[in-house]
């Protein structure tokens, strides 16, 4: 998992197969808290995964969000479908 903001990288994070065992029972994870000014911004996730049929996939997905005064906080969640379960990123803001 790869973040950026505004085309900076913010953070990344490979993920052990404990923690992935636990984002699967529901668990939470802060991917980065820091300081926006207001007004317009950009977040890209980039995630690459293994798919079940042991193919590598690459997938992005680009938010735009303005920052007002006070607390923002964006949700990023993955989920993946059988038969085929390719990753899909959805990011969400919670106001």
């Amino acid at each position: 998992m790869e973040l950026f903001i505004d085309g900076q990288p913010v953070a990344s994070h490979l993920y052990s197969k404990r923690e992935r065992n636990a984002l699967e029972r529901g668990g939470v994870q802060q991917l980065f808290t820091g300081n926006l000014s207001n007004g317009g911004h950009e977040i890209k996730a980039v995630i690459s995964v293994r798919t079940a049929k042991d193919q590598f996939i690459r997938r992005e997905s680009v938010h735009r969000f303005t920052k007002s005064t006070g607390t923002h906080r964006l949700q990023l969640a993955l989920d993946a479908h059988a038969p085929d379960y390719e990753p899909d990123v959805t990011i969400t803001e919670w106001k």
